[in-house]
């Protein structure tokens, strides 16, 4: 008897449930969703069990699948088990955190900085400021931003103050 090309489709059923269950742990790994996703995933897969052992009642013992109970609960287990540790993971590495790679290609700048707090990376030549540039740039931005407001509120106009040059970027 030749297995139809639609029932052999059916088999990958549970990889693709196993699959979404870790793409969605992954996704929104060291939240709440991200492990609420896992218990849902568990939730289904007990779901399954408790319909084989139904089964088995509903049809007076013509349905009994005790093999694919014995496939079941360890799928089950690597699919939670799985789910948890990757829910559990850093939602950035440890170079990424301290924010010295390379926007583009996430290439390690660690100690490759210059003089005028700017990054070339080496792997890519892309050049990137540092966090501490970036922070003070941001901070200078919103500090003109509030002072143009103000201007326009008062009816003056924002005026550069004397003895600091505009910063070329």
């Amino acid at each position: 008897m030749a297995i139809e090309r639609k029932d052999g489709l059916r088999v990958f059923v549970f990889v693709i449930y196993a699959l979404a269950i870790w793409w969605g742990a992954v996704r929104w790994r060291r939240r709440p969703a991200g492990f609420a996703v896992v218990v849902i995933g568990l939730i289904g897969l007990l779901l399954v069990a408790k319909l084989h052992l139904m089964l088995n009642e509903w049809t007076a013992g013509g349905i009994y699948l005790p093999v694919l109970q014995v496939l079941l609960y360890p799928y089950t287990g690597l699919v939670v088990l799985t789910g948890l540790f990757l829910a559990s993971l850093p939602r950035v590495g440890p170079v990424a955190a301290q924010g010295v790679t390379c926007g583009s290609c996430h290439y390690d700048l660690t100690g490759l900085e210059n003089a005028e707090g700017e990054l070339r990376c080496p792997e890519c030549g892309r050049v990137s400021l540092t966090e501490q540039r970036r922070f003070a740039d941001a901070q200078r931005e919103r500090f003109a931003a509030r002072r143009a407001e103000l201007g326009r509120q008062l009816g003056l106009a924002a005026e550069q103050p004397q003895g600091q040059p505009e910063r070329q970027q």
